[in-house]
């Protein structure tokens, strides 16, 4: 990063495979005033898909079931969030209803519901979180 004569931050990320090829380029010029916001929004979202890349590497070394066996329980499993779930989602949970009523409610798995609490920014990222949906969700077993 380095920062011009008014002020402006002009921001560099690349990430690189391991044979050196580019995977990922994202560049920019940003408010120093906006780095709060910036800082927040993105590790929401990089959270996210840390999460999902690790559950998606999880799924593929223990022979998960595919995607179309997961909607056979959840229905809306793996899909985009329309606004208007987001804002039912957001109004449900300040409410005081659980990830397992809003995960039957909305048809997603409790770590779908999770994520995307944390992506709208009703709950913070952390283990903590990870845990609270682990123990609202139902047995495997049962």
């Amino acid at each position: 990063m380095t920062v011009s004569g008014d002020g402006l931050a002009n921001l560099s990320l690349t990430s690189r495979g391991s044979e050196d090829q580019v995977l990922t380029n994202i560049s920019g010029v940003l408010d120093p005033s906006d780095a709060g916001t910036l800082a927040r929004v993105l590790g929401a979202e990089m959270a996210a898909l840390a999460a999902w890349d690790s559950a998606k590497a999880a799924a593929a070394r223990s022979g998960s079931p595919t995607v179309e066996e997961k909607r056979r329980e959840y229905p809306n499993y793996g899909l985009p969030w329309s606004e208007g779930d987001a804002e039912r989602l957001r109004a449900r949970f300040r409410a005081g209803a659980t990830i397992a009523e809003l995960a039957s409610e909305f048809g997603r798995n409790p770590s779908g519901i999770t994520l995307r609490l944390i992506v709208i920014g009703e709950l913070q990222a952390g283990l903590g979180v990870v845990m609270a949906a682990v123990r609202e969700s139902p047995s495997e077993s049962s």
